[in-house]
């Protein structure tokens, strides 16, 4: 395995964990010996967060050749995967980024619109935790944790579980799904499970909360309630 981290790629100007450039994408995984015609296998030790997240990157610069391991390296060791301290030799190549699909991101402009003139097809996911949540959010999301997408042990749900959740909360195949967190990275892992469960018509708001309260003339809904479980996990 080689190594990349979520530093790698993102950027933190003007909002902290966007997306990278393509150029910076092609250099670091062009320095990690990872070619266009590679399968790509990610696993993270962090709620499948950052894998998630690299899986993402990889997706919206169009290589379709990757993976994710549900539950990352605790899984790994679990299955009995051999496990070293030892660095690969990497042979470097030179990747290049020929696609941008802009449609797996939702921007600031498109969720106020959305919020003056309501569109029953779009939904807003809030992936952070309750004690965030009930700090402000944006109108009219709906709040689902990202860990609610995790067994205890840090893999994933399988697909039917994930179907069944989302329906009871109302969102079905036909909806445009909006995700977000602080920084969506945590948003990232919930796109994910979506995906992998058949969902296709999702948008990363990548600027997420840190750009969404930053602007004083978006609306911004502050539930009157006391959080009743302040939630767990890295607020990314």
């Amino acid at each position: 395995a080689v190594q990349i981290a979520r530093a790698d790629i993102i950027v933190m100007e003007p909002f902290p964990g966007l997306l990278a450039p393509p150029e910076q994408i092609e250099a670091v995984l062009s320095s990690r010996g990872v070619s266009n015609d590679s399968m790509i296998v990610i696993y993270d030790d962090n709620n499948n967060m950052d894998s998630a997240r690299l899986w993402w990157t990889l997706k919206i610069y169009g290589h379709d050749a990757v993976k994710v391991v549900s539950g990352g390296f605790k899984s790994l060791q679990s299955a009995g995967a051999k496990i070293t301290t030892d660095s690969p030799e990497i042979v470097k190549t030179d990747y290049v980024i020929s696609e941008f699909r802009e449609s797996m991101l939702v921007t600031a402009a498109e969720i106020r619109n959305n919020i003056n003139t309501p569109d029953s097809n779009i939904i807003v996911i809030d992936t952070r935790t309750d004690a965030e949540v009930m700090k402000g959010n944006i109108p009219g999301s709906i709040h689902i944790n990202y860990l609610e997408n995790n067994f205890r042990d840090g893999s994933y749900r399988p697909p039917s579980h994930i179907k069944i959740k989302y329906l009871e909360a109302g969102i079905d195949f036909e909806k445009e799904i909006h995700l977000y967190c602080q920084t969506s990275i945590r948003a990232s892992a919930s796109f994910l499970a979506l995906y992998n469960a058949g969902y296709r018509n999702l948008r990363l708001f990548d600027g997420a909360w840190a750009e969404w309260s930053s602007n004083p003339l978006n609306p911004v809904y502050v539930p009157e309630l006391p959080a009743a479980n302040l939630g767990a996990g890295d607020q990314s």
